[in-house]
């Protein structure tokens, strides 16, 4: 496991569970890491969520790969092109 991984996980410790472990006390309201992968996503993911929809522009974006597979083949939306 990478130096990378390790800090990742160590800072998601109290909101990871395992079933059978002892009793789990959740960690809630807390931001999310750049580029980690949640089920809350990102502002990154948000973005593209509510600009994807409108199909007659360009929309150029930036953010890490991770928020960048989130969202669109998951969260589909209605738009505005045909």
């Amino acid at each position: 496991m990478s130096a990378v991984e390790a800090v990742i996980f160590k800072e998601r410790e109290n909101q990871i569970h395992r079933k059978g472990q002892e009793p789990f006390d959740m960690d809630c309201n807390r931001e999310s890491l750049a580029g980690a992968v949640s089920q809350r996503a990102c502002v990154f993911c948000g973005s593209r969520v509510v600009l994807y929809p409108i199909a007659d522009a360009l929309h150029l974006v930036h953010g890490p790969i991770g928020c960048a597979a989130y969202t669109w083949d998951i969260r589909g939306a209605l738009s505005s092109g045909p």
